[in-house]
């Protein structure tokens, strides 16, 4: 199943939020904005999305059609929390978590005569999204005797440090210069 919800006009972003918590009145003008926000989404959400219930994990695209550039992406898709709770509470989703949506996507457009966010939720079909993140290697090293007793090299970069006197070189689990996973002597 595939279904999309349009909302109109800007919802809240992360920086109106915040200001409003660190306001006069912080925390029940922030639920306030929050509780207002939901409101507006769950009219939304039974005017446009009467019946519709998933009950598997799901897919959401969002599409933010801001009046200008003024405000940055990452402010502007924090809103999502407001919409996934709303869609949570209306009953189209069961939760909100891990196990009940696989994952969503941002795109971002301009729209000065129509701004609105556009909401497309599907089933989700199995694979996964388009991004493929490669493993990252781990670098190793271990510490060997420097110049004299007071200094220990890393075998990974030959970047040598000095040690107070009676100073234990357990505590340093990485390398400070490199950041290698150190070796544990026996």
């Amino acid at each position: 199943m595939r279904c999309k919800l349009t909302i109109p006009g800007l919802l809240p972003g992360l920086n109106e939020y915040i200001d409003a918590e660190r306001g006069n009145k912080g925390k029940y003008k922030a639920a306030s904005m929050k509780k207002q926000a939901e409101h507006l989404i769950g009219f939304m959400i039974k005017s446009q999305l009467r019946g519709v219930r998933f009950t598997g994990p799901v897919v959401i695209h969002y599409t933010w059609i801001e009046p200008n550039k003024r405000r940055d992406k990452d402010n502007i898709a924090f809103a999502k929390k407001f919409i996934q709770d709303s869609l949570v509470q209306m009953g189209v989703l069961e939760n909100d978590g891990w196990k009940h949506i696989e994952y969503f996507t941002d795109s971002f457009a301009v729209d000065p005569n129509n701004p609105r966010v556009e909401v497309v939720i599907e089933d989700y079909e199995g694979g996964k999204p388009f991004i493929n993140i490669p493993a990252i290697e781990i670098k190793r090293g271990k510490w060997t005797h420097g110049i004299n007793e007071n200094f220990r090299t890393c075998s990974a970069c030959n970047i040598s440090m000095g040690l107070s006197e009676g100073e234990n070189l357990s505590r340093f689990k990485y390398c400070p210069f490199c950041g290698a996973k150190m070796e544990v002597e026996p």
